[in-house]
């Protein structure tokens, strides 16, 4: 049995060596208060490649559970005696535990306890699939459409703010019907 301890935060009861190794490369902080059941507030205690988008992982039970960073936010408390404290903290949108086979975000309907850690998922750029119309930054996570012809005879929407390609997708996806 291992103890690892990053930065304010201390591991249990690890011992195997590369699982050890990858934690240490890969964690960046813990989840703090008001967190819920769809967000995840995390207090960043690693400065890695942690930026708006990427996605970060945290255990709920016994389930990997991946989360979209949507915003960073600085924080600063007193502590005692006008000695301040400054950091950052990194609110995530819950996407779901990855199921490899169905190739989709499973609903987890539940939060990660208070102080558990957030580690940020290794990049990847997936290959391109005939079904696949996107994929999450820098994450082997895809974005996929069902079926085809379902978007000529049910209601469809592309949404998406200014300059982000919902033009370049609507023609693509008509490119892909033909």
């Amino acid at each position: 049995q291992t103890v690892v301890k990053l930065g304010n935060a201390i591991f249990k009861s690890f011992s195997d060596d590369d699982h050890i190794d990858k934690i240490k490369e890969t964690f960046i902080g813990l989840i703090s208060e008001n967190s819920s059941t769809s967000l995840i507030r995390f207090q960043v205690l690693v400065e890695r490649d942690i930026e708006e988008g990427r996605i970060v992982e945290a255990r709920i039970r016994d389930e990997n559970v991946l989360f979209q960073v949507m915003e960073g936010l600085t924080k600063e408390d007193i502590i005692r005696d006008k000695n301040r404290f400054g950091y950052c903290i990194a609110k995530a949108k819950k996407l779901g535990a990855w199921d490899t086979s169905k190739r989709k975000f499973k609903k987890v309907a539940w939060t990660p306890e208070m102080n558990s850690p957030v580690f940020l998922t290794e990049e990847n750029v997936p290959e391109p699939e005939a079904d696949t119309i996107g994929h999450f930054p820098r994450s082997e996570y895809t974005v996929q459409i069902k079926d085809l012809d379902q978007l000529i005879t049910h209601n469809t929407a592309i949404l998406g703010i200014l300059g982000i390609g919902k033009s370049m997708l609507s023609i693509e996806l008509v490119e892909r019907m033909i």
